[in-house]
């Protein structure tokens, strides 16, 4: 895990999520988070809204942290505003261990049936960990279903 000082915290102007961010940290590395260096990364203001850069999924996509919510944020370099993935940095990282821990989510050869039942258990668990979580049609953890639901996440 990777954990901040009270110093890199200190951006952070929620205070649960920053006491989150020193006492339980971020995952160094998942199959769907990359964090950053703590702290490091400018703030950038969307709407309004001040967004810190925690980590990433992929090269160009990342995910971002409303320093006054809590709230966490995904968005791709090419998109004009992030959207919303989870109401609490807490329930971000719970999701992201807990479908790292079922990796692989289909093994090849099984069945378009088998991937979209995973796809709904997955789905099932997300929203029982975070109910807005879908609530963005098309937004991060609805693609993920989909790309599960069509073994886009194989080995």
């Amino acid at each position: 895990m990777v954990f901040w000082s009270e110093a890199q915290a200190a951006i952070v102007a929620h205070e649960a999520t920053a006491r989150y961010l020193m006492d339980v940290g971020l995952p160094q590395s998942t199959l769907l988070f990359e964090a950053f260096e703590p702290g490091v990364g400018l703030v950038a203001h969307v709407s309004g809204v001040r967004l810190l850069p925690i980590g990433s999924f992929d090269e160009g996509f990342e995910f971002y942290l409303d320093c006054d919510s809590g709230k966490v944020f995904f968005g791709a370099d090419s998109d004009d505003e992030p959207t919303l993935v989870n109401s609490s940095l807490g329930s971000f990282v719970e999701i992201i261990l807990w479908l790292d821990a079922r990796y692989p989510f289909c093994l090849p050869g099984e069945s378009l049936e088998h991937m979209k039942l995973t796809s709904d258990e997955f789905m099932a668990e997300i929203i029982r960990l975070d109910s807005s979580s879908l609530d963005i049609v098309g937004g991060f953890w609805d693609s993920f279903l989909r790309d599960v639901a069509i073994g886009d996440y194989r080995p």
